[in-house]
C-alpha cells in the first residue's frame, strides 16, 4: 500500500512545482524580474528534479546577462531529461552571449533538427539566426514556424523584417499586410510597410495612415511611427509640405521622451582630441597585430552613404561585407573595465582608452567578428560611428583601411531629421542639437585627417552619386584591391543589408536624394540657421550637386 502513497506525493510535488513554475513565468512576462529569480531559486532548491524549473532558471540568467549560470542551468536540465529543442536552444544562446558562435550555431542546428520543435522554437530559432547576423536560415525557421501557426503575429512580423533584410520586398509587404490585417493597431507594421518601396499616386497608404492618427493612439511610440511613416508616403507623392509637418511632429514627439544632451556628446568629441595628439601617438607603442583577414572599416554620419560604399566593396570576389558592427566599442570596453566588467563612464572610457593595450584591443576586436567575416582576405564593417574610434583603429589595427563618406551637411542633416532611428543618433529630433552634432563631428574628422592623412580616406557621397566608376577605382586602389566590374552593379548583390537603408540598396544608383532637401524650402530654414550659428559657412549649404559638378576631392 505504500507504493500508491508515494506515487500520490510525487503527484502533488509535481503539481507545486508546476504551479510555481508559472507564478514565475508570470512574473517573468510582467517584467518582475528580481522576484521571477528569488522564487526560481525557491523552486529548483525544493524542486531539485524539476526540468522546467532549470530551463526557466537559463532563460532568466540570459535575461540578465549571466550566460555563464546560463549553461550551468541548462545543462543541469540536459542532465536530468536529455536534450531536448527548447534546452538546445537556451545553450545556443548562452554560447553565443560567451562569443562561442560556432558551437553556438552547431547547438541551433541540433534544436531545428528535433521532433520535438514546434512553432515557438522555430520562432526562437529564427531570433536566434537573425542576431547571428544567419538570415537564410532565420527565414526558413519562420517559414516553418509559420506553416505550423499561419495566424502567430509575431512568426509574421518577423519573417517580414527577414524578408526586408534579404532583399524579398514584394514578401516583406505582403507579410505586413498580414500582421496589420491581424491587428490594425500594429504602428510598427504600418511603419515598416512603408519603408519598402517608393509609393505612388495609384498605391499609398496616406488615407489609412491619416485616419489612424484621426483615431488616436494611445501609445507615443506608435504614433511616433505613423507620423514618421505618413511623412516617408508624402514625400514619396511630392508633397513636400504635408510630410514636413509630420516629420515635425514625429521628430518632436520623439524628443520629449528622450533624456538626452548634445553637449555631452560635444565634449566626449572635443575630449577624443585632447587625448589624442601627435605626440601621444608618437609614445604610443606599435602593436604587432596581423590579421588573416584585413578590416575595412567605413564610417561617417548615419545616411551619409556608407551603406552604398559597403555594398558596392562587399561585391568584390575578395571582400566579405560584415554589416553595422557594434563590435570595436565593446571591444574597447572589455580592454578597458578588464574583468571587473563594471561600467565605465564615457568621458572617462576616452581617457583610459588613449593608455589602453592597443595590441590587446585589436586581438579582442578580430575574435569577436572573425564569425561575421567569411573565407574573404578582407571584410566590412560598417559602423558610422566608428568615426569616433579613429585613433584607436590606426593604434590597434595597423593592417585596417579607414573609409569616412561624408555628404553635404544640408543633406546628411536632414537625412537623419527624416529618419526613425530605433536606437542611437539621440540628436536628430531636433535642428539646433543636430547643427550642434554636426560640427563637433566634422571638428573630430578634420582632426583625424591631420592625425592620419595617408590612413583615411574621404568619399564624397555626391562624387560617388555622380562619378560612380572614379570614385569607386579610388576606393579600390586604396584598399589594394583590383578591379572588378560587379563593384559597379551593387545593386544586383544578393547578400543581405539590415540597415535603414536596406530598400535603397537593391536600386541602381540614382540622383534624386542629392538635392532633396531644397524641395523642403522654408521650412528647412531653422536647420541652415542651426548650422551656420554651430560655424559652417553659407557657401558650403548652398552648395548644389549636378551632372557638371568638379570632380575634385571633397
Amino acid at each position: 500500500m505504500w507504493v500508491p502513497m508515494i506515487e500520490d506525493r510525487q503527484r502533488q510535488r509535481s503539481r507545486e512545482a508546476s504551479k510555481l513554475n508559472d507564478e514565475i513565468w508570470s512574473l517573468v512576462r510582467s517584467r518582475q524580474l528580481p522576484a521571477a529569480v528569488e522564487r526560481c531559486h525557491r523552486l529548483n532548491d525544493q524542486h531539485s528534479e524539476f526540468v522546467p524549473g532549470w530551463l526557466l532558471a537559463s532563460h532568466l540568467a540570459l535575461e540578465l546577462g549571466e550566460s555563464t549560470r546560463a549553461l550551468k542551468c541548462v545543462e543541469r536540465a540536459i542532465h536530468l531529461s536529455g536534450e531536448s529543442a527548447q534546452s538546445l536552444l537556451l545553450k545556443a544562446n548562452g554560447l553565443r552571449a560567451q562569443h562561442r558562435h560556432t558551437d553556438a550555431l552547431a547547438c541551433a542546428e541540433k534544436a531545428a533538427e528535433r521532433q520535438d520543435c514546434h512553432a515557438g522554437i522555430y520562432g526562437q530559432l529564427g531570433l536566434f539566426y537573425t542576431n547571428a547576423c544567419r538570415y537564410e536560415r532565420a527565414l526558413d525557421m519562420y517559414q516553418k514556424a509559420v506553416h505550423l501557426d499561419p495566424s502567430n503575429v509575431a512568426h509574421l512580423f518577423n519573417r517580414a523584417t527577414v524578408r526586408r533584410f534579404l532583399g524579398d520586398l514584394a514578401g516583406a509587404e505582403s507579410d505586413y499586410n498580414k500582421v496589420i490585417a491581424h491587428d490594425p493597431r500594429d504602428c510598427e507594421a504600418y511603419f515598416n510597410r512603408s519603408e519598402l518601396r517608393r509609393q505612388c499616386n495609384e498605391h499609398n497608404h496616406t488615407e489609412e495612415l491619416e485616419r489612424l492618427l484621426d483615431g488616436g493612439i494611445g501609445d507615443w511610440r506608435g504614433a511616433v511611427q505613423i507620423h514618421y511613416a505618413l511623412a516617408k508616403e508624402y514625400e514619396d507623392l511630392e508633397s513636400y509640405g504635408l510630410a514636413f509637418k509630420q516629420f515635425e511632429m514625429g521628430a518632436k514627439l520623439r524628443r520629449q521622451h528622450l533624456q538626452y544632451d548634445v553637449r555631452q556628446d560635444v565634449h566626449i568629441m572635443s575630449a577624443i582630441m585632447e587625448a589624442f595628439t601627435p605626440d601621444m601617438l608618437s609614445r604610443a607603442p606599435r602593436t604587432a597585430v596581423k590579421p588573416r583577414k584585413k578590416p575595412i572599416l567605413i564610417f561617417g554620419l548615419p545616411r551619409s552613404g556608407t551603406t552604398l560604399v559597403e555594398r558596392i566593396l562587399g561585391c568584390h570576389s575578395n571582400v566579405s561585407p560584415a554589416g553595422e558592427l557594434d563590435e570595436f566599442a565593446a571591444s574597447l570596453v572589455a580592454v578597458v573595465s578588464g574583468t571587473s566588467g563594471s561600467r565605465v563612464p564615457a568621458i572617462d572610457l576616452v581617457r583610459k582608452s588613449a593608455q589602453c593595450d592597443f595590441s590587446e584591443l585589436g586581438r579582442i576586436y578580430l575574435e569577436r567578428v572573425a564569425h561575421l567575416t567569411g573565407d574573404t582576405a578582407h571584410f566590412t564593417d560598417k559602423m558610422p560611428l566608428n568615426f569616433l574610434y579613429c585613433g584607436l583603429v590606426s593604434l590597434s589595427l595597423p593592417e585596417a583601411k579607414l573609409i569616412h563618406v561624408r555628404r553635404q551637411p544640408m543633406a546628411v542633416c536632414f537625412a537623419m531629421y527624416k529618419t526613425l532611428f530605433k536606437q542611437g543618433y539621440p540628436c536628430s529630433y531636433t535642428v539646433e542639437e543636430i547643427g550642434e552634432y554636426y560640427v563637433a563631428y566634422r571638428a573630430l574628422m578634420d582632426h583625424w585627417q591631420r592625425l592620419f592623412p595617408e590612413r583615411i580616406l574621404t568619399i564624397g557621397y555626391e562624387q560617388l552619386v555622380l562619378h560612380q566608376r572614379e570614385e569607386t577605382q579610388r576606393m579600390l586602389d586604396f584598399c589594394d584591391l583590383p578591379w572588378e566590374e560587379a563593384c559597379l552593379d551593387f545593386h544586383k548583390s544578393v547578400y543581405p543589408s539590415s540597415t535603414a537603408s536596406a530598400s535603397q540598396v537593391r536600386r541602381p544608383l540614382y540622383r534624386s536624394s542629392l538635392n532633396m532637401w531644397r524641395k523642403y524650402g522654408a521650412d528647412l530654414a531653422p536647420l541652415k540657421q542651426s548650422l551656420m550659428r554651430a560655424g559652417v559657412r553659407e557657401d558650403e549649404l548652398e552648395m548644389e550637386w549636378a551632372e557638371s559638378h568638379s570632380t575634385g576631392r571633397p
